[in-house]
């Protein structure tokens, strides 16, 4: 991941601000780097947070933004089971303030647009939750994890 990263530019800017603005509370921080101690590759899933934030001097939102939603309009939860950065059990933690929601969970997607892109069914999960009719697959199975071999330079 640090290799790919490193050889392509940064990426937009203003997603770079959105995830520093939301930020983490102290105390999940501290977590982070406590346990970052006991991984095999400590906190690299967080590059480059949260320094980009502090030389960027983004603002972060504080706890306030961070506490419990309730709603009682639809809304419609997406997740992928190897999702690292917004994992199943953070939506499954949303969706206890909102009364009327859905959550569909896609075996083996991953973060972002590989998400959408790995299941057909996605579309019509979404298209049905739109025309406020009952979303009828809550669970889908993604793609196959396929792996690239590693190319010689």
């Amino acid at each position: 991941m640090w290799l790919n990263t490193s050889r392509q530019g940064v990426g937009s800017a203003m997603s770079y601000m959105m995830d520093c603005a939301s930020g983490q509370t102290a105390g999940r921080r501290e977590q982070i780097a406590r346990e970052a101690k006991e991984t095999l590759l400590e906190d690299i899933s967080n590059f480059p947070f949260p320094e980009i934030c502090e030389e960027w001097k983004a603002p972060n939102l504080g706890d306030q933004f961070r506490s419990p939603v309730t709603a009682n309009v639809p809304v419609l939860f997406i997740s992928g089971t190897l999702d690292a950065r917004t994992p199943v059990s953070n939506a499954e933690e949303y969706r206890k303030g909102f009364a009327n929601n859905t959550h569909i969970i896609i075996e083996g997607a991953v973060h972002s647009d590989p998400l959408f892109l790995s299941s057909p069914k996605i579309k019509d999960g979404m298209l049905e939750f739109l025309k406020g009719q009952p979303v009828t697959v809550t669970k889908i199975s993604g793609l196959p994890m396929t792996w690239a071999p590693l190319q010689q330079k």
